[in-house]
């Protein structure tokens, strides 16, 4: 029995890691954005209050994901859905057949 050839190259790995960063970057570039210029411009201006807003911007960012994902993760784990209602009210008349023309 023969094998089949072995891709030895790191191709799919890359991509999937790509694509894992290109997720990343487009859905927190934005918070990204903004606290790495905050913290630039006080850098530039020797202001540690601006140095400071940057970082909590950047932790506030951090510790909301981090809780939306715990917060998902929780609830899926839980069995929260209730069973299907019983459509039969027995108060209601009872439902008549259509016949076909």
């Amino acid at each position: 029995m023969t094998r089949p050839p072995q891709d030895s190259s790191p191709t799919g790995v890359l991509a999937i890691l790509g694509a894992g960063a290109l997720m990343v970057l487009c859905c927190a570039g934005p918070v990204l954005l903004a606290s790495g210029a905050l913290a630039g411009v006080g850098a530039a201006l020797h202001n540690p209050w601006l140095i400071g807003i940057g970082a909590a911007v950047l932790a506030a960012a951090i510790i909301y994901t981090a809780t939306r994902i715990a917060r998902h993760r929780r609830s899926a784990k839980t069995d929260t859905c209730c069973p299907p209602a019983d459509r039969t009210d027995p108060t209601s008349p009872p439902a008549t057949k259509r016949q076909p023309r």
